[in-house]
């Protein structure tokens, strides 16, 4: 064996040292969570909106968020 590869083998404890190739980012596909039972706060609002559209058609989406945050206070959300 050459001097300088005895020096490398013996760094190494005996072994070859491998060379390290390049991965693939994003090799396989992820499966979408999903909602996993938990609400958004824009889905808590529209759910609101619609409930009050349906006893007052006169209901805008700012009395829905108000609504909402009110609800959200008392622990509904």
């Amino acid at each position: 064996m050459e001097p300088s590869r005895q020096k490398n083998s013996k760094q190494n404890g005996g072994r070859k040292s491998r060379r390290m190739t390049k991965r693939k980012s994003h090799a396989r596909r992820h499966t979408h969570k999903g909602n996993r039972g938990t609400t958004s706060w824009p889905q808590f609002v529209k759910k609101t909106y619609l409930d009050m559209k349906r006893t007052d058609k006169n209901a805008t989406f700012k009395d829905a968020m108000k609504e909402a945050s009110k609800r959200k206070a008392a622990g509904q959300f």
